[in-house]
């Protein structure tokens, strides 16, 4: 985790600096406040005492400076265990961006610091519609994930690879009707693109020198 006065410094920099240098180590990922990205792939749903099911997944993706943000997920499950479909939202954070970037540990190659600095810890909540022995009962519980990018450019808006793992526990007492409850593992490979533009939330954009 990176320290508090470091994620301080680094967004009064970006609030102060008269310039941002293209070569900055950044690559690209100052040149707005906010990036946005969908994904496309498929997930692979495991869980205690039920066989593996695998699944469609779409993801969305809002984030503040790289750093801070919102995810929503939708699975559509193939199989009839342990999921049908579900649906999840959740608070993401990148801790390592703007510390290391502070640091001036970008050093390349880029497309290795693209990687590092999108690992990603979320923790939200969703809802499931299993398919098992109870095919109509909901399901709500809690969600924590771990994930990385591999970009294709090196630089913030590329396509690029993503890898999960989550966990999800239910907060209902569903284990006598499915055998899949109470916790899943929720693994997923997709496919996608990231966009950075500018909100004005934080005016970088408006800092540098265009001349």
């Amino acid at each position: 985790m990176i320290r508090l006065g470091s994620f301080v410094f680094a967004s009064t920099a970006l609030l102060t600096a008269p310039a941002l240098a293209a070569d900055d180590g950044s690559y690209g990922r100052l040149e707005g406040d906010t990036s946005a990205s969908v994904e496309v792939g498929a997930s692979l749903a495991s869980a205690p005492r039920a066989r593996r099911g695998a699944g469609l997944t779409v993801r969305g993706r809002f984030t503040f400076l790289h750093s801070i943000g919102v995810v929503g997920q939708y699975d559509e499950g193939f199989e009839v265990a342990p999921f049908g479909r579900a649906a999840a939202g959740a608070i993401e954070l990148r801790p390592l961006f703007l510390g290391r970037w502070a640091r001036a540990m970008q050093q390349g190659p880029p497309r290795l610091d693209l990687f590092l600095d999108s690992t990603a810890l979320t923790m939200g909540m969703y809802g499931a519609w299993p398919t098992g022995e109870c095919p109509r009962c909901p399901d709500v519980g809690m969600e924590a994930g771990l994930g990385f990018e591999v970009p294709f450019l090196p630089r913030a808006s590329t396509p690029y690879v993503g890898l999960r793992a989550a966990m999800r526990w239910s907060l209902l007492d569903r284990a006598a009707t499915d055998p899949g409850a109470p916790v899943m593992g929720l693994f997923t490979l997709t496919f996608g693109y990231r966009r950075v533009f500018t909100t004005h939330l934080v005016d970088v954009t408006d800092q540098l020198d265009r001349r």
